[in-house]
């Protein structure tokens, strides 16, 4: 069985990233596992926690009025899911349900933001890597609104 340590030296998102960082970070991180349908977090909740997904898939979700729930994005192994707990009010953007069963690392944000309040140069490469997933996450979200609302009929 791989330490966490281990996990976030291999992640993609942490590619670059020093032993010292990893161990930093690492610090702020436990393995849990969300069951099919399980709900993650709730648009406009406390987003406390950001998550590594190791194995299964997660759809992000908004609720778009006469339309319902709309899946935004399907993000599986490999991807990142949060970054709201990086920016104030530290609220999360989407609600986001466990597609299937899947496991993850979930990072402590509030543990991360005390610790890196004393890290700035780390908290400075986290923010970078964190914009460009909300770019990519902002695209999606534009996209799928594109395909809702530019259907005529």
């Amino acid at each position: 069985m791989k330490h966490i340590n281990e996990i976030l030296k291999e992640h993609p998102f942490f590619k670059g990233f020093t032993a010292d960082e990893i161990d930093f970070i690492s610090s702020c991180a436990k393995n849990k596992v969300f069951h099919q349908n399980e709900i993650i977090a709730h648009e406009n909740q406390s987003a406390d926690e950001f998550y590594l997904i190791r194995q299964g898939k997660v759809a992000i979700c908004s609720l778009i009025p006469n339309q319902g729930n709309i899946i935004i994005q399907t993000i599986g192994e490999g991807e990142i899911l949060g970054w709201s707990w990086i920016f104030p009010p530290y609220q999360w953007m989407f609600e986001v349900i466990a597609s299937e069963s899947t496991r993850t690392i979930s990072l402590n944000g509030k543990c991360l933001r005390e610790k890196l309040e004393k890290t700035p140069d780390l908290g400075y490469k986290l923010m970078k890597r964190f914009a460009q997933l909300m770019i990519a996450r902002l695209n999606a979200t534009r996209l799928q609104l594109l395909d809702i609302y530019g259907k005529k009929g």
